[in-house]
């Protein structure tokens, strides 16, 4: 069985990305300066999708792009780009009720499976800081308020049963 991939479908590269950009990016969305000048770097850690830091003169943002694939074991374990659309619904809701813990997001494309979101200057990842034994006093308590807002305002209880089957 394989997975859609819609003919407009390319990976991106950091070659690839100002032009995309400066042709795709709506207006209101301004990184400054020319996209050849866009400093562009390959931040993705893992198999299953592109991500980079696209830094303007005036505006940092992440571009998260699927792939159709695991990158580890190349395109015969092919993957739904479906994820992508999920993820991006997923961040639109969740950013209602917790928006200080989840990036804001500034544009989708759904045929090129991408994302275009804020770029969050202290990010790290947790999983690495964790196994380094960095301890994190506020750790549960945040967890614990973004699981109990986002599962309440998502729930039969918390929402409008007609905008939840609209789903």
């Amino acid at each position: 069985m394989s997975a859609y991939v819609p003919t407009e479908y390319t990976p991106q590269t950091c070659e690839s990305l100002p032009h995309y950009l400066a042709k795709n990016l709506p207006t209101t969305i301004s990184l400054g300066g020319l996209p050849e000048t866009w400093q562009i770097k390959e931040v993705g850690d893992g198999n299953l999708n592109l991500v980079f830091i696209i830094s303007g003169t005036e505006k940092t943002v992440i571009v998260k792009q699927t792939l159709p694939y695991m990158r580890a074991a190349g395109e015969s374990w092919q993957l739904s780009l479906d994820r992508t659309y999920f993820e991006y619904h997923n961040l639109l809701e969740v950013n209602k009720f917790v928006s200080q813990y989840v990036p804001d997001v500034y544009f989708y494309d759904e045929e090129m499976s991408l994302f275009v979101m804020e770029y969050l200057y202290q990010h790290i990842i947790l999983r690495k800081q964790l196994i380094a034994g960095q301890k994190f006093p506020y750790l549960a308590e945040d967890i614990g308020i973004f699981l109990a807002d986002t599962l309440f305002h998502t729930s039969d209880i918390g929402m409008d049963s007609k905008e939840k089957k609209s789903w």
